[in-house]
């Protein structure tokens, strides 16, 4: 994550580079797994002037902690069945992740709990993992001065909204009066209309919702994220009046 803030840096410097941007404002939007990326970027830098966050995670292992439970939900799994995985899988995450395991430590444990090989998180994924696990954005938040939007979809599959929501708005609400932390009711993690597009990945989507997706443009978009979220930037980015 550290890694793609500094390239996040790279880019705000290069566009401040160009001859009608230097007093421009600059904002960033990120999705996802940005919401462990763009906190990190003031600290880096003076050239954002503000962050739109959506569907962004609070904590790595209990982002995959919520991601497995919603998966399991909808195999129809039972509440004491799904309790016990989350906790075996946590267990069995602790030790690969949060510790100096290497992938051949991985693949080892995960073939004496009889895991296919098929099923093994290939090395590259392992490495990512294995940096990213303790990730927690409540101890990027402290000192975050930029206007900050947060967007989280009611109806997310992958991250718990409500819990972002609460977060940053506990941690943020003081901090710049353009702040604002929004829960989109019936919204998925990329803020689409969850009644046609709530689905974990977008492999999962049938055709018939890839259609709808198409011929939908931003309608797809559950209602009100698109005026929401340009009326914001407006805002933030309006200069005051001169003498």
């Amino acid at each position: 994550m550290q890694d793609r803030a500094a390239e996040t840096v790279a880019a705000l410097a290069a566009l401040r580079a160009l001859p009608d941007a230097k007093e421009r404002v600059l904002g960033l939007i990120g999705f996802s797994q940005t919401g462990w990326v763009l906190p990190r970027v003031p600290r880096l830098t003076d050239d954002a002037s503000f962050l739109v966050l959506i569907g962004a995670a609070v904590s790595w292992q209990e982002q995959g902690a919520y991601y497995t439970t919603r998966r399991l939900e909808a195999e129809g799994q039972s509440a004491e069945m799904i309790a016990e995985f989350v906790k075996a899988q946590n267990v069995k995450d602790l030790i690969s992740f949060a510790s100096a395991a290497s992938y051949a430590d991985y693949t080892a444990q995960e073939r004496k709990a009889g895991t296919a090989d098929e099923a093994l998180t290939s090395e590259a994924r392992f490495g990512f993992e294995q940096r990213s696990f303790g990730e927690d954005v409540r101890g990027l938040l402290p000192g975050l001065m930029l206007p900050v939007l947060v967007l989280s979809g009611a109806d997310d599959l992958n991250v718990g909204g409500p819990q972002t929501v609460s977060v940053y708005s506990a941690a943020l609400a003081g901090a710049n009066p353009h702040n604002r932390f929004m829960l989109v009711s019936g919204a998925t993690h990329s803020l689409f209309a969850a009644q046609h597009y709530n689905y974990q990945l977008p492999t999962q989507w049938p055709l018939g919702a890839q259609a709808r997706f198409l011929l939908a443009g931003r309608n797809a978009y559950a209602p009100p994220v698109l005026t929401t979220l340009t009326d914001w930037i407006t805002a933030v980015s309006a200069r005051p009046a001169g003498p």
